[in-house]
C-alpha cells in the first residue's frame, strides 16, 4: 500500500503498513535458529560463529528466544558477526569481541557524532546528479566516497592535529566486512535485515549519503527506510527481485527538476546477470515517469530495459519515479547477491525522522536499530513474508517498545 504524502509522525514497531517501496526482496525470512533449549543454552567456548557469549552461558534459554532480550544484547550480535561493529546505548563503541575501543586494529575508534562533516556539493558526484537528471538513476563505486572524504579533507586544512579530527569516517574495508556479516547472519538463520543492527550499515549509508545527497537534492535527508537481500543461487525456490514498480508512485520533482525521494542500493557481493542484477528502465524510454501515475505495465518496454550488472562496492542511485525491478538468481550463478539499500527524502514530501531522529553523523542505540529493522520487518511483510517464529520476535518486541523508551533507554 502506497504511504500517502505528506509529514508523519514516528510510529511504533508494527504500526507502519505494507507498502510497495523500492526493490525490495531477498531469501525468504529465516526465524533465528533455535530449534531446543540445549542449542540456545551453549557454553561460551562452544567455538561455533553464533556460539555462546563472553563471560559464561547464554543468558537466555529456548524458551526467551521469542522474547525482545535476546535481540536487545550487544553481545548476541557480535557473537554472530565478530567483524562488525555495535554501539553500545551509551555511546561507546564495541568493535569486535576480542577488541576494546580505541585499540589498535579496531574496526573504528571514531565516536558517535564527531563523523567527518563536509558541506555541499563535491565535483566526484556531479556526474551521478547530472546521469540522475537525465536517466533517473546513477552509478558510482563506493571508493569515490572515500577518494571525496580524503579530498576534502587534505583541502580543509594542513595541520595534523584539525585533518585527524576531520579524518574521513568510511572504514575501507566496509564492504567485504559487511557482505561476510551478512554470510553469518543468514548462516544461523536471520533475515538478512539484521545487518542494520552493525554499526558499518549505517556509517556506510552516512557516507555515501554525504557523498552524492546534496548534489541530487540538497532538502533530501537519509530516512532509514532499508532493507537488504542475500539472494543465494543454491536456495530453493531460486529467489529473485520484485516485478517492475516505482519506490514512490506519488513522488514529486521540485521546479528544478530534483526529486523529493531517492534509494541508494550498494552491492556488497558483485551483481551479476545470473545473481539477480538490478534493471530498469530509464526515465528517457519511460512516458510516465514524471506523470505521478502507477502506469507500469503500460510504461515497461522490454525493449529499452537496461540491466546493471555491477561489482561489489558500486552504489546504484534512483529517484522514487523510476520504474526497475530485481532480476532472478539462477543456478548459473557462481556466487550469492548481497546488497543493502537505504532511501532519503524531503520533509516536505516524507518525514525522513519518521523511522529514527539522529543529529548529523550520530549512530543509533541498539534498542534504535532493532526498533527500525522491526518496522521494516511489518512493512515489508507482504512482500517478504514473515515467518511464524519471527513474527512472534516482533511481537515480543512491540510488546517491550510499548513500556521503554528507545530514544532515551539504555540498551539491555
Amino acid at each position: 500500500m502506497e504511504r500517502p504524502n505528506g509529514k508523519h509522525k514516528r510510529r511504533r514497531v508494527g504500526s507502519l503498513p505494507p507498502h510497495d517501496e523500492g526493490e525490495r526482496l531477498t531469501a525468504s525470512p529465516h526465524p533465528p535458529r533455535c530449534s531446543s533449549a540445549a542449542s540456545c543454552t551453549r557454553a561460551a567456548d562452544s567455538g561455533s560463529t553464533g556460539g555462546g557469549l563472553p563471560g559464561g552461558r547464554l543468558a537466555w534459554t529456548h524458551a526467551d528466544c521469542s522474547s525482545a532480550a535476546m535481540v536487545l544484547h550487544h553481545d548476541l550480535w557480535l557473537a554472530l558477526c565478530p567483524n562488525l561493529s555495535v554501539t553500545d546505548g551509551n555511546g561507546a563503541v564495541r568493535t569486535r569481541l576480542d577488541e576494546k575501543p580505541g585499540e589498535e586494529g579496531s574496526s573504528t575508534t571514531t565516536q558517535p557524532g564527531t563523523a567527518t562533516t563536509f558541506d555541499g556539493r563535491n565535483p566526484r558526484a556531479s556526474a551521478a546528479a547530472d546521469s540522475v537528471r537525465t536517466h533517473g538513476h546513477c552509478a558510482f563505486p563506493v571508493s569515490d566516497v572515500e577518494a571525496a572524504e580524503h579530498e576534502q579533507v587534505a583541502a580543509t586544512t594542513s595541520a595534523p592535529t584539525v585533518a585527524a579530527a576531520l579524518r574521513p569516517s568510511l572504514p575501507t574495508d566496509v564492504v567485504p566486512r559487511l557482505a561476510e556479516g551478512m554470510k553469518n547472519l543468514v548462516s544461523q538463520g536471520w533475515h538478512p535485515v539484521w545487518a542494520f543492527v552493525y554499526d558499518e550499515a549505517w556509517e556506510l549509508f552516512q557516507a555515501v549519503g554525504r557523498h552524492v545527497l546534496p548534489s541530487i537534492n540538497p532538502l533530501l535527508k537519509l530516512n532509514w527506510d532499508c532493507w537488504a537481500w542475500y539472494l543465494d543461487p543454491s536456495s530453493i525456490p531460486l529467489p529473485r527481485g520484485f516485478l517492475p514498480h516505482r519506490d514512490r508512485t506519488l513522488m514529486p520533482f521540485s521546479e528544478t527538476q530534483e526529486p523529493a525521494y531517492f534509494t541508494m542500493w550498494i552491492a556488497l557481493t558483485d551483481a551479476t546477470l545470473d545473481n539477480g542484477c538490478i534493471r530498469v528502465l530509464p526515465a528517457t524510454a519511460d512516458p510516465e515517469y514524471k506523470s505521478q501515475d502507477d502506469t507500469v505495465t503500460a510504461s515497461w518496454n522490454e525493449s529499452a530495459e537496461q540491466a546493471l550488472p555491477c561489482s561489489a562496492g558500486t552504489v546504484l542511485g534512483w529517484t522514487g519515479r523510476l520504474l526497475h525491478y530485481g532480476g532472478q538468481c539462477t543456478r548459473d550463478a557462481v556466487a550469492p547477491r548481497v546488497s543493502l539499500a537505504c532511501a532519503a527524502s524531503t520533509l516536505e514530501f516524507e518525514d525522513p525522522d519518521m523511522r529514527v531522529s539522529l543529529a548529523h553523523g550520530d549512530l543509533p542505540t541498539l534498542a534504535e536499530r532493532v526498533r527500525t529493522i522491526a518496522v521494516q520487518l511489518w512493512s515489508y511483510d507482504n512482500k517478504s513474508p514473515l515467518s511464524p517464529s519471527m513474527r512472534q520476535l516482533l511481537q515480543a518486541l512491540e510488546g517491550w517498545f510499548e513500556t521503554h523508551d528507545p530514544d532515551t533507554a539504555a540498551s539491555q
